[in-house]
């Protein structure tokens, strides 16, 4: 629930001096509540917040390969799934983790009281947040607020998140309130949980993967809904729904994705067969334009909205000089009447093109089996295959298929090890639901709009056959610390170009963290996408693409330091370098910084 804003290298103080006054304000105000007496030796550690990450699944074993929660790079095409092994202890559906395994919940009620503050970029302005986020836990039952006040790039109270003009507005606000609600944790028997959702992961990734609702929070929040029921019956049938927004089931239509798996052998109770878990599942998002931000509801999403606060319109009055082309001998009154007819049909045009549905469906199969299950060693196995259906749309081209064929997970004491191989037809594209995907649904592209499908699949498209593989590896040497990464190479068969990608990521453990006291987190991380794939012309005209370890417009890297600044105030700080390239071919870097602050009491 971290709050972040974008580093102005021109005027950093801008930025800067509001969250410091409002860091000290916080600080001196946390250190009058405290006991006079004096503090305990060991201060709180950042593995004492009341909502730890969950725990590693002993089905699945956790890869250390995930990017940074904040500031994220926009996912490329040839970004890779991340392995199943992966999947277990990072997403919220981890099926059987001990943080998430039914009926651990804690009896009686728990109240986590929270205070979360920083600046916010609001329409290109640097705004001021100010969110009061307790929690409270009443047996499987979980309520998290989020109450929240913005001040405007002039200090002045903001009645943002407190407006009730029209029905979108109201439901916004009220649902910007409530954080989430859930019933018990994923994995249980029952579990369901509205509101904010992140990190939800399908099978094994190969189409939804690591999906959040929360890439555009706290700009403005979806109401979603994940459920699960697992090992029900004596198939032990699993099913489990996902909708990214049910603001949208009665407009143009969301995201939803949905399961249904079950153990074919169960009833069996042969060894290591009896666990086998199959399943089928579909993902489709009815309207890829329904991710666009559309304040007045006339279907003209904002950013091509001439008058985004007027929802009889789209767009503004014909100028002067399209009266002058019409007939001297026009009356006024034909004149004003020709002017209201054009505009209509200007708005109207603009209304239908992006009030199309636009709608885009994939389908997939998957199973896994378990071989191996004891304490000091987890083996498993798994197989997935996925095809999207060609939308209605004559600037997409065929969509290809993918599918991981084989694919294995270990997990050997402190080392996790994740294998696949790959099969893709293309222009197939993995991972299509992922973290960034609400940002990806549909972007601007030039002075138009265009959805996903025909930025990534258009007529053009390469076809050609890819085969390859991934592997990842973690580990974690006694909680001092934890290093890993992965690598995938997928070969092409016709004239396209290989695709590579290589991230890692070290960063300290809890032992060390609690052995300095005041620091939370930290850590290091490197990724690059479409290795060899960045080409470039000099001032000569001639022609380059970079190495395996240069820097590219599709590599990144960064850390981020958290500390704690005093018993229940912690501070996390992180920075990233990003790159582009200038008219003449050389590399800029551009670096992105975000400064979070979050209370417990």
């Amino acid at each position: 629930m971290f709050s972040h804003f974008t580093y102005d290298k021109e005027n950093p103080l801008k930025q800067i001096v509001p969250l410091c006054l409002v860091s000290l304000a916080t600080l001196a105000s946390a250190q009058d509540a405290a006991p006079s007496a004096p503090p305990p030796a060991v201060e709180p550690s950042v593995s004492a917040a009341p909502a730890p990450a969950p725990a590693p699944a002993p089905a699945k074993p956790v890869t250390v390969e995930s990017a940074p929660a904040a500031p994220a790079a926009p996912a490329s095409a040839s970004a890779s799934p991340a392995p199943a092994a992966a999947k277990a202890a990072a997403s919220e559906n981890a099926p059987g983790s001990s943080a998430a395994s039914g009926g651990e919940s804690s009896s009686g009620v728990q109240f986590h009281p929270g205070l979360s503050f920083g600046t916010v970029t609001v329409d290109g302005k640097t705004w001021t947040r100010l969110s009061f986020q307790p929690e409270v836990e009443i047996g499987k039952l979980g309520i998290a607020f989020d109450l929240e006040v913005f001040l405007d790039e002039s200090q002045n109270l903001s009645s943002r998140g407190w407006e009730f003009g029209n029905s979108q507005e109201t439901v916004e606000s009220i649902l910007r309130k409530i954080y989430y609600v859930r019933w018990d944790r994923p994995g249980a028997t029952f579990y369901a949980k509205a509101g904010a959702l992140d990190n939800v992961t399908l099978a094994h990734g190969l189409v939804v993967n690591g999906y959040r609702n929360t890439a555009r929070y706290p700009d403005y929040k979806l109401l979603g809904l994940h459920t699960q029921l697992n090992d029900i019956g004596s198939l032990g049938w699993d099913a489990e729904l996902l909708v990214n927004s049910v603001q949208d089931v009665s407009k143009r239509g969301p995201f939803w994705a949905g399961r249904l798996g079950l153990r074919p052998l169960k009833p069996s109770g042969m060894p290591i067969f009896k666990d086998l878990r199959v399943g089928a599942g579909v993902a489709r998002d009815e309207s890829q334009f329904s991710g666009l931000r559309d304040r007045d509801e006339d279907r003209c999403p904002d950013l091509v909205d001439e008058m985004p606060g007027n929802a009889t319109s789209c767009v503004k009055d014909p100028p002067l000089a399209w009266l002058n082309t019409l007939s001297t001998d026009s009356s006024l009154g034909w004149a004003l009447d020709s002017a209201a007819k054009f505009k209509k049909r200007q708005s109207d045009s603009l209304a239908g093109v992006y009030g199309r549905k636009m709608a885009f469906t994939a389908l997939w199969l998957d199973a896994e089996l378990p071989l191996v299950t004891t304490e000091l060693l987890k083996v498993g196995v798994y197989t997935e295959f996925s095809k999207p259906i060609t939308p209605d749309d004559s600037l997409v081209s065929s969509l290809g298929w993918g599918a991981i064929p084989a694919g294995a997970w270990a997990k050997i004491g402190p080392v996790d090890l994740s294998a696949e191989y790959r099969l893709f037809r293309g222009p197939f594209q993995p991972g299509w639901f992922d973290a960034n995907y609400e940002l990806d649904r549909a972007r601007q592209s030039g002075t138009a709009i265009k959805p996903k499908t025909e930025l990534v699949y258009g007529i053009g498209a390469s076809k050609a056959l890819l085969q390859g593989y991934f592997a990842g590896a973690g580990v974690d040497l006694w909680s001092f610390v934890h290093v890993g990464g992965n690598y995938s190479h997928m070969v092409s068969s016709g004239n396209a170009p290989d695709q590579r990608a290589l991230s890692g990521r070290a960063g300290l453990g809890k032992t060390l963290l609690d052995f300095t006291k005041k620091i939370s987190v930290a850590e290091v991380y490197w990724r690059k996408d479409r290795i060899g794939l960045d080409t470039w012309e000099d001032a000569l005209g001639m022609t380059h693409k970079d190495g395996f370890f240069d820097r590219s417009t599709f590599n990144a890297y960064g850390w981020r330091l958290g500390s704690l600044a005093a018993p229940g105030v912690e501070l996390t700080v992180q920075r990233e370098t990003t790159f582009s390239r200038n008219t003449d071919g050389s590399l800029k870097s551009e670096t992105q910084m975000a400064i979070s602050s979050q209370v417990r009491f």
